[in-house]
């Protein structure tokens, strides 16, 4: 994690500085994980190292004198050649190391202090860090918690919807059912009255 923004001899001075972060945050009940992240519970911060560099002319190589004269070359003899890639700056560490804490703070060495005289402040910015993680995560388990809530009374709503309209369904199916019967009794009623019946239409 510090191979691609730190200088090797920087590194050491990094790691001392780690270490007295993850001594002071112990106590606090914060321990770091394997990817440079200060962790409390579920809550965790990114610490970002960087080292600055400085602009200094490129001095050019054996292979880059090579091309650049075979290129040279190349125009006096043949009016063209391909010309090599050769870059004009290099951006050399110089020893400025940063740290970021998180999305919001950031401590650099400065000529007020350097790093390690602000152990105290890093400590506290990490803390307030892992505090406003945990507020944004809470704040989302509640929006989460009343979403589902939320979701299961409509569901509510839409069963008891449902058991209204089906019993409402039986009791029409009820009712139909019950006026064909007094319809078919009437009917009856009225053959069975007649004078002469036939014994088909009694069966009947």
């Amino acid at each position: 994690y510090l191979s691609d923004s730190i200088a090797e001899e920087t590194r050491s001075r990094v790691f001392r500085i780690i270490d007295a972060l993850i001594k002071a945050a112990e106590p606090l009940g914060i321990s770091m994980d394997d990817e440079l992240r200060f962790c409390c519970g579920q809550d965790v911060v990114q610490l970002r190292f960087s080292e600055a560099t400085t602009e200094v002319l490129h001095e050019l190589t054996k292979e880059e004198k090579m091309a650049k004269l075979q290129y040279e070359d190349d125009l006096k003899r043949r009016g063209w050649g391909s010309k090599p890639n050769i870059r004009k700056y290099d951006h050399i560490y110089n020893g400025t190391v940063s740290v970021g804490v998180g999305e919001k703070r950031r401590f650099r060495d400065s000529k007020s202090g350097i790093l390690e005289q602000r152990l105290g402040e890093i400590l506290i910015a990490i803390f307030v860090a892992i505090n406003d993680v945990k507020i944004a995560r809470e704040e989302r388990e509640e929006k989460e918690r009343k979403r589902l809530e939320e979701e299961q009374r409509k569901k509510d709503c839409q069963k008891r919807y449902n058991e209204e309209v089906a019993r409402t369904l039986a009791l029409e199916n009820q009712a139909e059912d019950y006026d064909m019967a007094r319809k078919i009794r009437a009917l009856i009623a009225v053959v069975e009255s007649r004078e002469e019946i036939s014994e088909s239409m009694q069966q009947w």
